[in-house]
């Protein structure tokens, strides 16, 4: 009976350790990466100073999508504001989808994404700097952007439109630069984002 009892009490002290070994918390290991002052692009491997956060400003209403409320580094607010309003004297409609975006937006971001491998990581996104820009195409009427207007080729892919003919003519005099195109694939380990440009300080 005692043999019985000791293989007994044996057995579930071993269940127990086994539970405890399965469920015991996995610990968050952060990736090493190469810190970056985020003047420039932010590549796969690279990312910003832990707890970096820019001072950042509201776009007028002219440039931020639909209802939303973008925001940027005063940097880049003042130079999209000025190029999306030269673009509309063009009869180019663009505004901004995504502006600034903080480490914990980021990481909600990355956390519930389907495909985690094409978003950056939190803390190595560009967008975190401020200075990273998503733009769209929008509808005009009488060369005055107008929400409420249809226009039928806004269902065909960024970079088919005219408005990213003018970008990829233009928005270096303003200081931006496409992130990820064909060409940097090899070093940024990114797809191609035909939308998304950063300003670019020296």
């Amino acid at each position: 009976m005692k043999k019985l009892f000791i293989i007994g009490v044996s057995t579930s002290l071993i269940a127990i350790a086994i539970f405890l070994f399965i469920n015991k918390p996995v610990p968050v290991v952060e990736p090493s990466c190469e810190v970056v002052d985020g003047n420039s692009h932010i590549y796969r491997g690279q990312c910003l100073p832990e707890g970096f956060s820019p001072e950042v400003f509201p776009l007028n209403r002219r440039s931020s999508w639909l209802n939303t409320q973008q925001t940027l580094d005063l940097r880049a607010k003042i130079m999209v504001e000025e190029l999306i309003e030269d673009a509309e004297a063009d009869g180019i409609c663009l505004v901004v989808t995504s502006g600034y975006r903080s480490y914990e937006e980021q990481e909600k971001l990355y956390s519930t994404s389907n495909t985690p491998e094409y978003v950056a990581v939190p803390g190595g996104s560009e967008h975190q700097t401020g200075l990273a820009v998503d733009f769209a195409a929008c509808p005009m009427r009488n060369g005055i952007r107008d929400d409420s207007v249809e226009r039928e080729d806004l269902e065909k892919e960024f970079e088919e439109l005219p408005e990213y003919e003018w970008l990829d003519k233009w928005a270096w005099t303003y200081g931006f630069e496409q992130s990820f195109s064909v060409e940097t694939i090899e070093d940024s380990q990114y797809p191609v984002e035909n939308w998304h440009w950063k300003l670019v300080l020296e």
